[in-house]
């Protein structure tokens, strides 16, 4: 009876850490549940392992969408913005920390786009390859003023220029809006 007692004992330590396990997940989900912007957790080649439910809150489509396609989130990219996009993959690649994006997302059944910014880190192993990408996405009216949308100056708005800044964000955001009215 002795060993049956020990395996007894191992197994209800086991269900106990199980149970603890569960109420920490159960506490997890809450904390990433209630958040306003979008948590994600990607793989090193761009898979969605972990996506906060904000997603579908904010864009219609269920975690799994993005999970089952690599391509699905670059699909919601304006095209346009796809080049910026891309500096979640090349960024791995310069040996950056992280990068931060401003880039625009089309909401499912929608057909107005949502500027969003991406704050994105790498995370490497000893040897520097990216292992993971761990984000969050937050909804935002378009980039900071005076920027692009990888948060550089553009020549066109700089002072040397002799244009001031205002009338070229001016007809940038008409060339946008006609974009978007054109694919309608």
């Amino acid at each position: 009876f002795g060993s049956i007692g020990v395996l007894l004992g191992e197994t209800l330590g086991v269900a106990f850490t199980f149970a603890d396990l569960r109420e920490q997940e159960q506490t997890f989900r809450s904390i990433v549940g209630g958040l306003p912007d979008v948590a994600y957790r990607c793989r090193g080649n761009g898979s969605v392992e972990v996506l906060s439910p904000r997603m579908e809150t904010l864009f219609g489509h269920k975690t799994a969408e993005f999970q089952h396609d690599p391509e699905f989130w670059r699909s919601l990219v304006h095209p346009d913005d796809r080049a910026v996009y891309s500096r979640r993959i090349s960024g791995q690649h310069d040996g950056n920390e992280g990068v931060e994006l401003y880039y625009r997302m089309l909401p499912k059944g929608k057909a107005v786009y949502r500027w969003v910014r991406d704050v994105v880190r790498f995370e490497r192993a000893p040897g520097g390859t990216v292992e993971a990408i761990v984000g969050i996405l937050t909804v935002v009216g378009g980039p900071p003023a005076g920027t692009d949308s990888i948060g550089n100056t553009p020549a066109a708005t700089q002072p040397e220029s002799g244009v001031p800044a205002t009338q070229h964000q001016e007809d940038e955001f008409a060339s946008i809006v006609s974009h978007d009215l054109k694919a309608r």
